[in-house]
């Protein structure tokens, strides 16, 4: 399988991976042959980080009084799920103030709310039940919850794996009235009551950003594509939130076992963490990016400048119009353009 970056920006434009037969879409490193090596060094020129994670480490771990979630309101979407379970413990675990998780399955929201609420102080985990596709349902929910200062669009659906032509249409589509309108319904009933600086964090795959994913995946990574270039415009229309999409790595999950082609390569811990870190003021520099939960968060930190002033690390056309391959004539045309679309539409 050969994968081609997407991500505007000279890291990854031009590179190029090379994956062996089997081995599931994150493509820069192998997985390490045991926990104590959960940190790999990429050889790979498309990773913007030299240092690859597949566990929590020091610096998202939610325990760090500068990733402190306290006092804050957070809502998951698919919070009874495996990442969704890890995602609520860990923002437990940085002293949030309360966390609603929504999902189609009443046990396993309350066997969430059960375990977290055991071991963690101080935190109300409040469990409903809703379908991200049913817009009264959702919309109730957030008026129910009240403000909130984080959202995490962790529901998602991966059809079943066929090719194209022998694709039936029902299921094909459910991938985008999940992945697409789902997370449209979710977003307007956020926008109604989030707090003046909020958070969103969409839960995005890394196949999104590659130009030959595998096949049998069409529907999933077109709604997953359509979805996170969804949640960059939304950054666009509302510029005071901080929107960011995050491949979580390859966590063992139901999804996950749809493919049997597929293992997991990374703990359930790492994704979870780094989101936190993804809320906290150190990653106030990723809004509007796409990154993945593997990459080292000193080492984007490093590069914040970068990230924040640049098209790097976002969804669009590769080799335009990132300033690297223009001209300054170029530049100043294609800003020229780009200025009088966004004023014609008001931005």
């Amino acid at each position: 399988m050969h994968a081609s970056a997407l991500f505007q920006g000279r890291a990854l434009e031009t590179s190029r991976l090379q994956s062996p037969p089997g081995q599931l879409f994150s493509p820069l490193v192998q997985r390490p042959s045991s926990k104590s090596e959960s940190d790999t060094m990429s050889s790979e020129p498309s990773s913007p980080t030299k240092l690859i994670h597949h566990d929590m480490y020091k610096g998202i771990d939610p325990a760090r009084s500068k990733l402190s979630a306290k006092n804050k309101r957070v809502f998951i979407t698919g919070g009874g799920s495996a990442i969704g379970r890890a995602i609520t413990k860990a923002f437990a675990t940085a002293k949030a103030k309360e966390i609603a998780i929504t999902g189609r399955t009443e046990a396993a929201l309350l066997e969430t709310k059960q375990l977290i609420e055991a071991e963690s102080e101080g935190v109300t985990i409040t469990p409903i039940v809703a379908d991200i596709t049913d817009e009264k349902a959702i919309g109730d929910a957030f008026v129910s919850f009240g403000t909130v200062d984080v959202l995490v669009n962790n529901a998602g659906f991966m059809p079943d794996l066929c090719p194209i032509k022998d694709s039936g249409l029902a299921e094909w589509w459910r991938g985008f009235e999940i992945n697409v309108r789902g997370s449209f319904i979710v977003t307007q009933a956020f926008l109604k009551v989030a707090s003046p600086r909020a958070t969103l964090v969409n839960i995005t795959a890394g196949l999104v950003h590659m130009n030959d994913p595998l096949p049998g995946y069409s529907s999933y990574v077109s709604s997953k594509t359509a979805s996170a270039k969804f949640f960059q415009m939304l950054q666009q229309e509302h510029p005071a939130l901080r929107v960011i999409n995050v491949h979580p790595g390859v966590v063992q999950s139901a999804m996950l076992e749809k493919n049997a082609q597929m293992e997991a390569q990374d703990d359930s811990s790492l994704p979870a963490s780094f989101i936190v870190w993804a809320c906290s003021p150190e990653a106030d520099f990723l809004k509007g990016k796409l990154v993945w939960a593997n990459w080292d968060v000193e080492e984007l930190k490093a590069r914040q400048e970068e990230i924040r002033e640049t098209d790097f690390l976002t969804l669009g056309l590769s080799g335009w119009p990132s300033e690297s391959a223009l001209t300054q004539g170029e530049q100043s045309r294609s800003k020229g353009i780009f200025a009088k679309i966004k004023r014609f539409f008001c931005l």
